[in-house]
This record gives C-alpha cells, sequence and structure tokens, in this order.
C-alpha cells in the first residue's frame, strides 16, 4: 500500500476465531479484535457505508440475507431482512423486500429517535417503490408514501430520488419496474422528494429537469439526466447531492451542489464532471473525492474535440487502473483526490493528497473528526484494503486486506467493503467475501484508538505479509 505505514503485520483470520467460516483470503491487522463473522450457507451483505448497521447499543447489527451471490439481481429475488445479535452471534429474520442491489441494498437503515425500536427499508409494490418501517418490538408493518434514503438525524426527514427513474439509470437501481413514462433523457416529474415521516406529507424539492437547464454545457444535450446520492448534513437542515448526466456509452459526468433541505439556497460546486463518495465531517464542512476543475475536466466536460481526444487515454486508464504506476500517473494529471468543502463552494481543500490517492468510501467517526473510515477497489493483486486515516498526525493504518475473485471485479455484483463506523467509533462493519461469497464482519478497533490517543502510533508496513497459496 502506498501512503506512510509503520511496523506491525496483518493476520490471515482463521475460521475457529470466528462464529461460521472465513475465508483464507482475509487478513486483519494484529491489534484489530474479532467481533463477529455471519456463516453461511446464505450471503449477508448491509449495502452503503453512509448508514450504519448498528443499533444505539452495538448489541444489534441490522442484515440483508439473500440465497444466491455471484450474479445481478433479478426481478423474481427477493432478500430477507435481518437482525444479528453481537452478544451471541443469533439471528432474527424481521421482513423481506424485492427491492434491493448489491451496493445500496434495500437503504436499510436504523429510524433515528426510535432508540432501537424501529427500522426502515426500500420494497416493490405494484407500479411503484415504496419505503417501509418495521416496528423491531411488535413486528408491525407499516408503508411509507414514498422510498427512504437520506434521513435526518431526528428522522422526521427523508430525501430520496425516484427509484422508478433509477430503474433507467447505470449505478444503483431496483430491479422489476421497467415503466415507460420514466425512460428518455429527462423525464417530467424526476425529482429529489421530501417525505415527512410524522405526517406522511411527500413533496418534491429539486426537479432534475431544473437542474439540467442551469448552466448548461456541451456534454448534457441529449444526455440522460439522473440524482443518486444525497447525504443530509448532522444539522439536518442542510444536504449535498450528486446532478449525474450520461450520453451513450461515455463515463457519466457529475455536478455537486448543497442547499437546504426544502431544496433552497442552491449552490454549485466547482463544476469539474467527478465526484463520488462524500461523507459529513461536522455540520459545516463535508470530504468528497473529487478533481478540481483544471484543464483536463474542462478538456473533458466541454465535449466535441476534447471529448474525442481523451477518449483512447480514458480507454487506458480504465485497463491499467489497477496498476499503482497508472494510479499515481492518472492521480498526478487529473488531480483527483479528497477535497474538504465548506459552505463556500470556491474554497476547497485537498485532504492528504500524497497518502489517499484513489477513490474509496469515505466515513467521519461520529464521535472524533480525527479518525476517517477509508477502503478501496482491488489493487493488481486482488486485494481491497481497509483503511483507517489519523487526520492529525496523517498516519495511515491498514485494518484489513480481503482477496476479491476476479470474477466478481467490475461486475454490478462487486463486494465493496463499504466500512461504517458503531455510534461510539469503537466498532467497525464491512461486507467482505469469504469463499466466493458475501459476509458481514465486525472488528473492533478500540486498541489502535486508545494507543494513537496515548500517542504512540501502531502503523502498517508497504505491503505486508501475503497469505499463503494466494
Amino acid at each position: 500500500m502506498a501512503g506512510r505505514h509503520g511496523a506491525r503485520e496483518l493476520e490471515r483470520v482463521e475460521p475457529a476465531k470466528l462464529p461460521g467460516e472465513v475465508d483464507e483470503g482475509i487478513w486483519v491487522h494484529s491489534d484489530v479484535g474479532l467481533v463477529l463473522a455471519t456463516p453461511g450457507p446464505r450471503s449477508h451483505f448491509f449495502g452503503y457505508y453512509d448508514k450504519t448497521p448498528f443499533d444505539e447499543e452495538e448489541r444489534r447489527l441490522l442484515c440483508h440475507s439473500v440465497a444466491f451471490d455471484g450474479r445481478m439481481v433479478a426481478s423474481g429475488d427477493r432478500a430477507e431482512i435481518g437482525l444479528w445479535d453481537l452478544d451471541n452471534s443469533s439471528y432474527t429474520a424481521l421482513s423481506e423486500t424485492a427491492a434491493f442491489n448489491w451496493q445500496q441494498g434495500s437503504l436499510l437503515q436504523w429510524l433515528p429517535g426510535s432508540h432501537g425500536s424501529r427500522v426502515v427499508f426500500n420494497d416493490r409494490l405494484p407500479g411503484h417503490f415504496a419505503g417501509v418501517c418495521i416496528d423491531v418490538e411488535k413486528g408491525t408493518r407499516t408503508l411509507l408514501p414514498a422510498t427512504v434514503y437520506a434521513l435526518t438525524p431526528d428522522g422526521r426527514w427523508s430525501v430520496s430520488p425516484r427509484f422508478e427513474r433509477l430503474y433507467h439509470t447505470p449505478g444503483y437501481h431496483y430491479e422489476g419496474l421497467a415503466l415507460d413514462e420514466w425512460r428518455g433523457g429527462l423525464p417530467p416529474g424526476d425529482a429529489l422528494l421530501r417525505m415527512d415521516l410524522h405526517t406522511g406529507g411527500v413533496e418534491p424539492i429539486v426537479e432534475v429537469a431544473h437542474l439540467a437547464a442551469h448552466r448548461p454545457t456541451p456534454s448534457m444535450a441529449g444526455a440522460c439526466h439522473y440524482v443518486d446520492h444525497v447525504w443530509v448534513a448532522p444539522t439536518g437542515l442542510e444536504m449535498i447531492f450528486l446532478h449525474r448526466w450520461k450520453a451513450d456509452d461515455e463515463q457519466p459526468f457529475t455536478r455537486l451542489y448543497r442547499c437546504n433541505l426544502d431544496g433552497t439556497d442552491m449552490r454549485l460546486y466547482p463544476d469539474s464532471g467527478r465526484y463520488s463518495h462524500a461523507t459529513w465531517l461536522d455540520p459545516d464542512r463535508f470530504l468528497i473525492w473529487g478533481r478540481p476543475l483544471a484543464a483536463y475536466a474542462r478538456l473533458r466536460h466541454s465535449g466535441g474535440a476534447g471529448g474525442w481526444l481523451l477518449r483512447p487515454l480514458l480507454a487506458l486508464w480504465r485497463r491499467h487502473s489497477k496498476r499503482s504506476a497508472w494510479r499515481k500517473l492518472a492521480h498526478q494529471v487529473s488531480g483527483d483526490g479528497f477535497l474538504i468543502f465548506g459552505n463556500d463552494p470556491k474554497a476547497a481543500q485537498a485532504l492528504a493528497p500524497m497518502v489517499l490517492t484513489q477513490d474509496g468510501h469515505p466515513s467521519a467517526c461520529p464521535v472524533s473528526g480525527d479518525w476517517l473510515l477509508l477502503d478501496t477497489y482491488p489493487d493488481q493483486e486482488d486485494y481491497q484494503h481497509l483503511l483507517l486515516y489519523h487526520v492529525p498526525s496523517e498516519q495511515l493504518v491498514e485494518l484489513a486486506r480481503v482477496y476479491v475473485p476476479p470474477s466478481f471485479q467490475d461486475t454490478g455484483f462487486r463486494c465493496d467493503l463499504h466500512p461504517r463506523w458503531s455510534p461510539s467509533g469503537r466498532l467497525v462493519c464491512i461486507d467482505a467475501l469469504c469463499r466466493a461469497q458475501r459476509q458481514m464482519m465486525v472488528l473492533d478497533v478500540s486498541a489502535l484508538i486508545d494507543r494513537a490517543g496515548h500517542g504512540t502510533q501502531s502503523r502498517m508496513p508497504a505491503g505486508g505479509r501475503q497469505p499463503a497459496g494466494n
């Protein structure tokens, strides 16, 4: 691994240490405790990195359970919604859903403010998708008038894209509802929806057609426009979201916006065409992987001759992107990196540009802004890396390394680690492939956190040991 690492080694996870079987291609830092690994024969996963599967007491863990793996989700597939008890490794089924994908699941999450008594997720109904609220204690199931996505910390509001539209866009969609009215570049009515979970009221707050008409560029003409990521601020008063558009077989262009939760006070951040994964650092600042508005970005964004010149270079990059030399070169040319933004869209601060050199899924510790969880996509040796970054000391700790079979890589059924914190910032949960089957793992990182708090850093060597036979 590139970056600043110290002298401790990774240890291979032994099946005897965990409830259930764990693949020999998983290595964990010697100071990290292993709390749970979900067992087969079914696959278990949580979904995205920006929500936590832990309840407030860190005793129960939300998950999806499915009877298949290694392929795309089909319209007839269903996922079971369940809970793992971390005290005794027992499992309880709660419900099921037909609206899920491998990356985000069904947007399963605890309802804030319910003190661990209710969970929400999405399901497919005749003619539309909708949210569901389950009372864990009573076992009751309540249908919601719209899908859930990003919730406010008080549990009152949810902001969500229209999943009927996302069926026709790449990346994060649910199967089973190919509705003609949501096809095309800009179907009428496509918007971000805000749902009041107290009253059931639903209203459009950001129209996608308005986004497409704002400061149009040549690349937007005739493209398929959509919104597919939303992150609500810790205050619950603001949000950031991504407006994307895609023409033919090109890579999507992306704009980053910030606005109030009702869609007012809209601000466009540097229009470089490249943003992906974000996390809020505090009530005002957020971190996002993105690209400064440099000459390279302006050339690609302009379309025409610029896009024609860049197309073979982008194809070459995608073919060799796992090679560290190509990754470093692309990083230097494009300027891609983790950027910190506040209220001023023009003021961006790069975070550790010489250490954090590749895109991943960042999560700020809920207790201390000193710590960031990150992951990587598979490298040249087919390993994903789970990373812990200490901001004050600029130290990068490799928590774990997971082997990914090539058949899972660069597919819609890939298994990203998607690391998530527990509420106390002491535990970490990931989705990982164990013998070509995704399972959830819970890791105890408290020893590393405590050591750093006393001024002693425990860091990883570059590369580390490799598992025997891989």
